[in-house]
């Protein structure tokens, strides 16, 4: 009979201890939304490979998709090709929770007009297919390298 109620109290433990972490999850779960995550369970991806059902293939794809895009719309500003300045801008960027790119900066650059024209082209992206953590669609800041080469 001693052992019925070491099990009451293991028991009430037990409930104890999964009703608090029940709330810490849904606690979590509402900070989700409001934080800004470096790394996520699903990175966003760029889009239009939507239909790809492999993760690899689709990433894959996304890179070449988001490469085109920026190949087919970057301009090298003409005063940097006439002094034939080559180099790499990164642009720092958060992929909001609703795939919308936000706060865009340059953190590297080696010429204004070069910068100018990087912030304009990833300004002009469509939305991504956002991040996610815990199946909820999250901010994901990133960092973008765009080459500029003659």
């Amino acid at each position: 009979m001693k052992s019925l109620p070491y099990f009451i109290a293991l028991l009430l433990c037990f409930a104890s201890f999964t009703a608090s972490s029940q709330s810490d999850v849904s606690q979590d779960d509402s900070r989700l939304s409001e934080t800004t995550f470096s790394v996520v369970e699903q990175m966003p991806e760029y889009p239009g490979c939507e239909s790809v059902l492999d993760n690899t293939a689709r990433k894959n794809c996304a890179y070449k998709n988001m490469i085109k895009y920026i190949s087919d719309n970057l301009v090298y500003p003409s005063e940097a090709k006439a002094a034939k300045l080559e180099g790499t801008v990164v642009v720092s960027l958060i992929v909001d929770k609703e795939g919308a790119i936000t706060k865009t900066q340059v953190v590297k650059g080696f010429d204004p007009a070069c910068e100018a024209e990087a912030l304009r082209v990833i300004n002009e992206m469509p939305n991504w297919k956002p991040g996610m953590m815990r199946d909820r669609p999250v901010a994901v800041s990133m960092n973008l390298p765009i080459r500029f080469s003659l």
